[in-house]
């Protein structure tokens, strides 16, 4: 559009939302991904550029979803801390790893998770969250980890960073310490989705929550009814997969809705209210 119109040369400086993806593009190289890595960087160094002559340019959503070659250099931690300090609301990264090994994982830059006051939005992929000091996202409300490398303590300090979290999604993420007791500290939190391998959940910090959905196959009956007793204003529970329950005992005055997905040999569900 550029070659036909010198206005559009910049007029694209103003869009809100920058969405990068590679899952179009066929026959993919290392090359290739280098050159891909390349166009993102010049796209947000033109944005940078538009603040010096475009008052209102702003940008309120960030999705960059890629195949990662694992070389660390090709994805530029200031391109990412650009976005960031762009006033930006929504932030998506996912970085899969092209081969299936530790060194793959792509490292978060630290200054993602100490964004500015008006991140509210985010969802990390297929990362590695690794060596922070600490967690500032004081205005986030939704958060979702999906195929993310995590220690114990960082997870804490990542919910302790959130005190305004309302959405935490956990699916398929992988801890270092898996046998220890995680605490989800998140006053405010009003829904939790859980998938993974991690035994001990605790909850008790969350009696906000009012939809729980888990995927979980270490659930068993008491901790079951633990879970539901220290959450009194939960409405919705949904289950998938939890082959360890055998009698549910459910006692809680405002649960509207309870879904069993998945699950073998449960003697007998019981409600009280």
């Amino acid at each position: 559009m550029s070659l036909l119109s010198k206005r559009w040369k910049c007029i694209w400086y103003s869009i809100p939302t920058l969405d990068f993806s590679d899952a179009d593009i066929g026959g993919f190289s290392f090359q290739g991904c280098k050159a891909f890595y390349n166009f993102i960087e010049k796209c947000l160094k033109y944005q940078k550029a538009s603040m010096r002559f475009i008052s209102d340019s702003v940008l309120t959503r960030f999705k960059l979803d890629i195949e990662y070659y694992g070389d660390s250099s090709t994805l530029d931690y200031d391109s990412l801390s650009f976005a960031i300090r762009r006033n930006i609301e929504e932030m998506e990264l996912g970085a899969k790893p092209k081969f299936e090994i530790k060194c793959a994982y792509y490292c978060l830059p630290e200054a993602v998770l100490n964004a500015s006051w008006s991140l509210l939005v985010l969802k990390l992929d297929s990362l590695k969250l690794n060596g922070f000091r600490s967690v500032t996202l004081p205005c986030l409300k939704s958060l979702s980890l999906t195929a993310v490398k995590l220690d114990n303590h960082i997870l804490t300090s990542l919910l302790s960073g959130c005190p305004s979290l309302e959405k935490f999604l956990l699916k398929e993420v992988e801890t270092r310490f898996s046998e220890l007791c995680h605490t989800v500290e998140a006053i405010n939190l009003e829904s939790f989705v859980y998938s993974g391998s991690c035994k001990n959940i605790d909850l008790s910090a969350c009696n906000g929550i009012r939809n729980i959905s888990r995927l979980d196959n270490w659930l068993h009956d008491q901790s079951l009814e633990d879970i539901i007793f220290g959450l009194p204003l939960l409405e919705s529970l949904t289950l998938s997969w939890c082959y360890a329950l055998k009698r549910i005992k459910i006692c809680c005055q405002h649960l509207k809705s309870v879904r069993l997905e998945k699950t073998y040999e449960q003697e007998a569900v019981e409600f009280s209210n």
